[in-house]
């Protein structure tokens, strides 16, 4: 795409063709927000077409285009005006195309539609230049250099949103790695899922191993989106950090190190800690304030699990928070979720009865998780972000 070495073209078409792939945009759906820029973009310079080009090793491709039927359309790149403006890096105009001997022999423009005009700005993200932001006619014009500049500004912010997306796209691949793999151990399985309402949230759910047993947390800090996220990174440090303590310990000592930060935010968060003694089947817990958990049995039966303790952070001194245990034989399963659970159903504690029903009718604990995303998609867009932890014992 650069105006250098040939070396040099190679590696930039390559990396450009790694940030499209990121983001996710080449033969993408239809995206509003671009087709807001294209719209406004075709009303400024009273053209009969505009178009959001995205460029990869042999096509032009319309990501959004003025009228929108064009939208997802592609031509061969040699057969474009944009593959010369995305290896430069100021705008190109060509005021008339046959008598640009470099555009006159295109099949769009010695064929229908006859296209004369065109002006287009490079769009570059990441310092690479990934696509065109452009204005054509089928009659001959001109552009002045005040047009030209309001082109630019509209190319800006077209990279601007594209970037969002690519910070949006680099987030949730974070996100989702720092999700623990299932364990497994001697007959159980601890596994989980989290879908965020916004890019990211401000639940979590976490697991790991610890000498002979696994502790395990989920937790929902009140607030959305990165407010919400900052805090419960801290939370899930401040939790994780304490593992060879008992729950009820290395709650006390996470509210004692977090509490006052997260008064200060106006912020609390209700959560559920962990730990499972895997020779006896003995589950260990504190709640703070979550009180959204089931324990299903091998018959079909399930109790709601969970206390009406303050969540963590809403007073200065709590104290030691009083430890429950119950335990899990074996077809046993126990189930804590997060209230975005709740809103996929009625929006009250009797979405519990429908977790456990999904328990009964699941093969095993990566089965219900599969069908509770299911469900959550099915949904639609999520007003809360929706987490849930399983701990499931097999069958003698």
């Amino acid at each position: 795409m650069l105006d250098d070495t040939n070396g040099a073209v190679a590696t930039a078409e390559r990396r450009g063709l790694a940030v499209l792939d990121a983001l996710w945009l080449l033969d993408s759906g239809r995206e509003e927000r671009f087709d807001r820029i294209t719209r406004l973009v075709q009303d400024a310079f009273g053209v009969p077409l505009a178009f959001l080009n995205l460029v990869d090793d042999d096509r032009v491709i319309i990501s959004s285009a003025m009228p929108g039927e064009l939208r997802g359309m592609y031509r061969p790149r040699p057969e474009t005006f944009c593959s010369v403006t995305v290896q430069q890096r100021e705008p190109l105009v060509v005021p008339d195309a046959t008598k640009d001997p470099r555009f006159a022999h295109l099949p769009l423009v010695a064929g229908e539609p006859r296209l004369r005009f065109y002006a287009g700005a490079p769009l570059t993200v990441q310092g690479t230049r990934i696509g065109t932001l452009c204005i054509v006619d089928t009659k001959p014009r001109t552009v002045t250099g005040d047009e030209l500049a309001v082109l630019q500004r509209f190319a800006r912010w077209a990279e601007r949103t594209i970037a969002e997306d690519l910070d949006r796209v680099q987030v949730e691949d974070m996100v989702h790695n720092l999700q623990p793999r299932p364990v497994v151990r001697r007959g159980y399985r601890v596994a989980g899922l989290a879908m965020a309402a916004e890019v990211v949230g401000g639940d979590f759910c976490t697991w790991w191993e610890n000498g002979e047993r696994v502790d395990l947390c989920i937790a929902d800090v009140m607030g959305k989106g990165v407010f919400g996220a900052v805090l419960a990174a801290g939370l899930r440090s401040a939790l994780t950090a304490r593992g060879g303590l008992s729950p009820a310990e290395a709650v006390q000592a996470a509210e004692m190190q977090l509490g006052p930060e997260m008064a200060r935010c106006g912020a609390f968060a209700t959560l559920l800690h962990a730990s499972l003694d895997a020779a006896t089947g003995e589950l260990t817990y504190v709640d703070a304030g979550h009180g959204l958990s089931v324990h299903v049995r091998s018959d079909g039966s399930h109790e709601r699990v969970g206390s009406a303790g303050v969540p963590f952070g809403l007073l200065d001194d709590v104290g030691t928070r009083p430890e429950r245990t119950l335990t899990l034989r074996p077809g046993d399963s126990f189930v804590s979720v997060s209230d975005g659970v709740l809103e996929l159903y009625d929006s009250t504690l009797t979405a519990l009865d429908e977790v456990a029903a999904l328990v009964n009718v699941s093969a095993d604990a990566d089965d219900l998780l599969a069908r509770m995303e299911k469900h959550a998609r099915r949904h639609g867009l999520l007003d809360d972000d929706v987490t849930v932890v399983v701990v499931a014992r097999d069958r003698d």
